[in-house]
């Protein structure tokens, strides 16, 4: 009785592997390897953000928050409370994003520094 159940069991754990691991590719009757249901297949490259290019505004768009903290190397929590002041730019929202004028934050963080 315990064999059966191994088998059962030893093929759902093939079939999982094949369809998780190497979608696309038939793992029955392959004689690459012994088991090639278990070669893990190589990963597509993902696209990482590099740590050595700030994430600065582009000149002429409107910059996020994110942007104007890596501008202006302050930290979120900073940069929300300076929003909250009387006379800061509005932000202008397009849907979840939140952005700001460039050179409208320029001139009132000025304002403020003289």
């Amino acid at each position: 009785m315990a064999q059966p159940l191994l088998s059962i069991q030893w093929c759902l754990i093939r079939l999982l592997a094949t369809l998780i691991l190497s979608p696309g590719r038939v793992a029955f009757g392959s004689t690459s390897s012994v088991y090639p249901y278990l070669e893990i297949p190589q990963m597509a490259q993902t696209a990482t953000r590099s740590t050595d290019v700030p994430n600065l505004p582009i000149p002429g768009a409107r910059a996020t928050a994110a942007q104007f903290c890596a501008k202006y190397q302050v930290s979120r929590a900073t940069w929300w409370r300076w929003s909250k002041t009387p006379g800061f730019p509005a932000p202008i929202r397009f849907g979840r994003s939140v952005r700001w004028e460039p050179e409208s934050v320029e001139s009132f963080l000025l304002s403020q520094e003289a």
